[in-house]
């Protein structure tokens, strides 16, 4: 449960799985289940870029169900430019919410001739969709999730993430999306609900007049945003007077700006937080955001500052000879026409699709300087270019740092995560330039003092692993070496800590999550299952490079608290889950997290800083 950085956090908390300049794809996510893999890699180098219009996406629906009923769930699949014949993707949800789960063959998969097989664990159901066959999965209902809430359940989201698809060859398809469903427990009131099915995965309650919430209104941080900027909106209302959580469904009136589907308030809460972005291609100039709990609604108008028209490419891609590489241009210019210039000896452009492929030869190494050409229907055209560079593939580190807090100060201490940062890093010939591994393959090794030490992440532009037990001071030499050569070694000294916790995405925000759950505490967003914590929660943080650290303890804004739990994660080698009780009295509402660890010297050892997120 950690971070798409360290590929530990369960994905559903992870908007993707960014690995440098590729993404690999692995058929099972969590490392708590032992679950059929499906050995499926990018055969090329993949940006993380946006997706194309054409990009295929999975929908969990939504459902209105009383406590300890069981519902069903559809799984919805919409097809891509590129036919899928193989399909895979996690279900998460709070544990203490769900009595069971189950899934069945959905008619879109049957006509496919494909088959469904699912593993579960205590919060999550991750399903395979394949067969013996090539054929293509068309647009449809995939699977039917049988859901048995448990007794004392209340409104949950339910995440459906990390979805993973391949074509008839076996190679992986970019760019799928996905969209969580809610699952809507009625309150209990003095008058009966009516409840109603509401749109885009949403669902709404029909309350009495003594729970009906009235609204205030909806305030913005910022009235105004750019292309793929973000502010924190918050709705106004008065103290809600109501049995259980209730939902209130977000809606946009523009795709140009993007909201989560819902957010949920708690009794007696006064106002809640969510956050807005607007999208990096739009073509609207102002969006208006709707909240409603039945008829009950309240509007507010952002205004969208329009992107300057531009080409989607990566400015810089590695590759190597005899290894197939690929990215895709991309363009938000209304009709516009793709082309390229100053193509390489043997590659190829599909103006069609925006694909670059390549399979460069041994003569053919050094820098290419590649342009883009992106024609509107106005007739200006815009161009960029991408930097393409064939490199030996011998692995070059760059830097070496704490895989939690990104620094190269603290990086080593028993026990602790340390990432090392480059290229070329790992090396099998199954795979190309693009992939990553949650399970390292012999091709990589790293020494420390010339002691292998366990890998626990591998990819062309990073690698994970777990360092040794030293003491302080000690000098650390950490070398690297694959099957094509060895890296130049670099040096680290051991220290008595490191403590790092994690974040999701590369951003400030913890890896916090409510205890029991994947549900982060932040403020709510159209990408995470994400629920601000109020005072009296459970939280679980995760960090590494604290092991024999008895005396930690955690700030929480101005406040220092003690755990009420230390321990190792499971099958997590230097992941540790510190559990606190979040305190009231905090000051903001996204409020600083840090660590902090008594020497015997007096002195103190802190962690980086993240945020959690909170209401009251």
């Amino acid at each position: 449960m950690l971070p798409c950085s360290t590929a530990i956090l369960p994905m559903s908390s992870c908007s993707r799985i960014q690995a440098g300049r590729g993404t690999f794809l692995r058929m099972v996510s969590s490392p708590r289940l032992t679950f059929g893999l499906l050995a499926i890699v990018w055969m090329f180098f993949l940006p993380c870029e946006p997706a194309s219009a054409q990009s295929p996406s999975l929908t969990l629906s939504s459902v209105t169900a009383n406590p300890g009923s069981t519902v069903v769930l559809s799984v919805s699949f919409v097809a891509g430019a590129i036919a899928t014949a193989g399909l895979q993707w996690t279900i998460s949800y709070p544990a203490y919410q769900i009595a069971r789960i189950s899934a069945t063959n959905g008619p879109a998969s049957a006509a496919a001739g494909k088959s469904i097989s699912c593993a579960s664990t205590a919060d999550s159901l991750t399903c395979l969709v394949t067969g013996a066959n090539s054929s293509g999965i068309g647009s449809g209902i995939v699977a039917n999730v049988q859901v048995t809430l448990a007794a004392s359940a209340g409104a949950m989201p339910i995440n459906i993430s990390n979805p993973v698809g391949v074509d008839a060859t076996g190679a992986a398809i970019p760019s799928i999306k996905s969209t969580r469903g809610n699952v809507f427990v009625p309150s209990v009131s003095n008058t009966a609900g009516a409840i109603a099915a509401g749109q885009q995965g949403v669902v709404s309650a029909s309350f009495g007049s003594s729970s009906q919430p009235r609204f205030h209104g909806i305030t913005c941080s910022l009235s105004q945003l750019r292309a793929a900027g973000q502010a924190v909106c918050e709705i106004h209302l008065e103290a809600l007077s109501l049995y259980r959580p209730t939902m209130i469904q977000l809606q946009s009136s523009s795709p140009s700006l993007l909201t989560p589907a819902a957010i949920t308030v708690h009794p007696r809460q006064s106002a809640a937080s969510f956050r807005i972005e607007a999208a990096s291609h739009g073509d609207d100039s102002s969006a208006t955001i709707t909240a409603r709990i039945d008829d009950d609604t309240v509007n507010q108008t952002v205004n969208i500052d329009s992107a300057t028209p531009s080409l989607t490419l990566p400015s810089h891609v590695y590759g190597r000879p005899a290894r197939s590489l690929r990215f895709r241009v991309t363009s938000a210019i209304p009709g516009a026409v793709l082309s390229a210039s100053d193509l390489p000896p043997g590659a190829v452009f599909d103006a069609a699709s925006g694909d670059f492929e390549w399979t460069p030869g041994v003569s053919q190494r050094g820098a290419h300087r590649v342009g883009f050409t992106a024609t509107g229907r106005a007739g200006d055209p815009v161009t960029a270019q991408s930097l393409v560079e064939i490199e030996s593939g011998s692995p070059t580190i760059s830097r070496l740092v704490n895989a939690a807090t990104r620094s190269e100060d603290a990086v080593c201490s028993p026990g602790a995560i340390a990432r090392i940062e480059g290229r070329w890093l790992f090396e099998d010939s199954s795979m190309s330039g693009g992939s990553s591994s949650r399970v390292p393959r012999e091709s990589t090794i790293v020494r420390v003092n010339g002691s292998e030490a366990p890998l626990l992440s591998s990819s062309p532009s990073h690698v994970d692993f777990l360092c040794p037990t030293a003491a302080p001071g000690v000098s650390l030499e950490i070398a690297l070496q694959t099957s094509i050569g060895d890296a130049q070694p670099v040096r680290t000294v051991a220290r008595a800590f490191a403590p790092g916790i994690f974040s999701i995405d590369e951003s400030r925000q913890g890896a916090i999550v409510h205890a029991g759950t994947d549900i982060l505490a932040m403020i709510p967003d159209h990408l995470h299952a994400s629920q601000p914590a109020l005072a009296g929660d459970e939280l679980s943080i995760y960090a590494t490079g604290i092991e024999g650290a008895a005396l930690l303890t955690v700030r929480i804004g101005e406040i220092e608290v003690t755990p009420t739990s230390i321990a190792p994660v499971p099958e997590q080698s230097g992941v540790y889950r510190i559990n606190v009780i979040l305190p009231d009295g905090l000051s903001t509402p996204e409020a600083p997290v840090f660590l902090k660890i008594p020497m015997p010297d007096g002195s103190t050892v802190e962690s980086n800083k993240v945020t959690v997120a909170s209401e009251r």
